[in-house]
C-alpha cells in the first residue's frame, strides 16, 4: 500500500472586521467626552451613594470611605470608557484642539459638583468641616486626573502633533489655585456657621 502524503493547505485566518471610525468635529468630540466623563454615569451614581449613606446612616468614617472610593471609582471608570470609545470609534478632526475645551468642561463640572457637595455637607447635620475639605480634595484630584489623561490620550491620537504645548499644565495649576481658594472660602464660611 503506497504511502501518499496529502498536501496540507493551512486555512487563511479570517480577517478581523475593523469598526469603521466616524469622523467627528472637535466640538462634538469634546461635548460627548465631557458629558460621558462627568455627567451621564458619575453624577447620578455619586449622589445615589450620598442618598444611600444618608438613609443607612453608617458610622461617619465608613460613610466617608464609601462615598470617596465610590465617587472616584465611577469617575475613573467613566473617563476610561469615554477615552476608549474615542480611540476605537472616532477619528478626531483636530485632536490638539480638543484638550483645552475638555479641561474647561471638566473644570466647570468640578466646581458645579463641589458646590453641590458643599451644600449637602453643610446641611447634613453632621460635623461638616472634614466633609468639606475631603470634597475639595477629591474634586481637585478627579479634575487633575481627567485633565492629564485626556491630554495624554489626545496627544497619542492619530494625526496629533507629538509636541503639544504645555499650556495645559499652566491651566491645571491655575485651576488648582482656584480650587484651593474656593475650598478655603468654603472652610471659613463653614467655620463661621459652626460646622466644626
Amino acid at each position: 500500500m503506497p504511502d501518499t502524503v496529502e498536501e496540507f493547505e493551512p486555512e487563511e485566518p479570517e480577517e478581523k472586521l475593523e469598526i469603521e471610525k466616524k469622523v467627528r468635529s472637535r466640538f462634538r468630540v469634546v461635548l460627548v467626552h465631557v458629558l460621558k466623563t462627568c455627567v451621564f454615569l458619575p453624577f447620578p451614581i455619586k449622589y445615589l451613594l450620598f442618598a444611600i449613606i444618608a438613609i443607612a446612616k453608617p458610622p461617619l468614617a465608613a460613610a466617608i470611605v464609601l462615598w470617596a472610593v465610590g465617587s472616584v471609582a465611577v469617575y475613573v471608570f467613566s473617563l476610561r470608557r469615554s477615552l476608549s470609545s474615542i480611540r476605537k470609534k472616532v477619528t478626531v478632526v483636530n485632536p490638539e484642539g480638543c484638550i483645552v475645551p475638555s479641561i474647561i468642561g471638566f473644570g466647570l463640572f468640578a466646581f458645579f459638583n463641589l458646590f453641590i457637595d458643599l451644600a449637602l455637607a453643610t446641611n447634613s447635620g453632621t460635623n461638616a468641616g472634614p466633609l468639606i475639605l475631603l470634597s475639595v480634595l477629591l474634586t481637585f484630584c478627579v479634575f487633575a486626573y481627567q485633565s492629564l489623561m485626556t491630554q495624554r490620550e489626545f496627544a497619542a491620537t492619530e494625526g496629533a502633533n507629538p509636541k503639544l504645548p504645555t499650556r495645559v499644565f499652566g491651566i491645571l495649576i491655575a485651576a488648582g489655585d482656584l480650587a484651593i481658594v474656593v475650598g478655603f472660602v468654603a472652610f471659613i464660611v463653614a467655620a463661621i456657621n459652626g460646622a466644626f
